[in-house]
């Protein structure tokens, strides 16, 4: 059973460090050219005019925070992924079902086929959204009970006194 602890807290990491970089990655990629970002914006037709430019700005900057605090387990961070990952389902969503021939924005304001893009990010955010739920349900079972210090443990090959 040890290593089946092992095995998950290790996916536990990988997937956890995936995650957060994946948003550090587009945080950094949207603020680098917030111009086109607020293009790809306003193609959704949700945000209204006068608040392209402080949504364009502000939600790389929480992507980029959120992932960050994901890569060093700050709480709070994952739910907020989280919360992004709903609302980047429902405004794909809105996408597809209205048939918006449109860029997703997700990682560069230059994604090619636009059509597709969108769908492609829809099924990814779905992914991604697997895995938050993972974590969520895997984070509490290895932190509590000092169970996440005995794994550790039994990883460096000591025994608990």
């Amino acid at each position: 059973m040890p290593h089946v602890e092992i095995l998950n807290l290790w996916l536990y990491r990988i997937l956890r460090i995936s995650i957060g970089s994946v948003f550090i990655y587009s945080g950094v990629v949207k603020l680098a050219d917030t111009n086109g970002f607020v293009r790809v914006i306003s193609q959704f037709e949700f945000v209204p005019e006068q608040l392209l430019a402080p949504v364009a700005l502000w939600l790389p900057v929480i992507e980029l925070l959120a992932g960050a605090g994901l890569l060093f387990e700050i709480p709070g961070a994952l739910t907020v992924i989280f919360g992004l990952l709903l609302m980047f389902v429902a405004v794909l969503s809105y996408g597809i079902l209205n048939d918006l021939d449109i860029e997703c924005g997700c990682f560069s304001v230059e994604e090619v086929a636009a059509r597709s893009s969108v769908i492609h990010a829809f099924y990814r955010d779905l992914a991604m959204i697997g895995v938050c739920l993972y974590l969520y349900l895997y984070r509490p079972r290895h932190m509590k009970n000092g169970q996440f210090h005995r794994i550790w443990l039994i990883v460096r090959g000591e025994k608990r006194t």
